[in-house]
């Protein structure tokens, strides 16, 4: 497919194709803006606002937006957890 992103290659960062209707209800919700950088998401798990591509978040294709909810550093902390055996706040299970 021409255009489509390069799943198999973790060094070609990719950004989903959304929707304007989409962008702008998430705009709306608070969950998205536009910035220098182009399209930003916030994580709903730490907070933080970054670029909404492959570099800074998980690819889910199963999502709607084809990437996960949670940036790669909230992924990265709550695999530790389970592994220690903690939930995702930081306590035992």
């Amino acid at each position: 497919m021409i255009g489509a992103p390069n799943y198999a290659r973790a060094d070609a960062p990719w950004c989903p194709v959304i929707a304007p209707e989409r962008i702008a209800v998430a705009i709306r919700n608070g969950t998205m803006a536009h910035t220098e950088l182009g399209i930003s998401r916030r994580c709903p798990r730490c907070g933080e606002w970054y670029p909404y591509d492959s570099e800074f978040w998980m690819s889910h294709l199963g999502r709607g937006y084809g990437l996960h909810c949670w940036c790669k550093g909230c992924h990265v902390e709550a695999r530790r957890l389970r592994r220690e055996g903690m939930n995702d706040v930081g306590h035992e299970d």
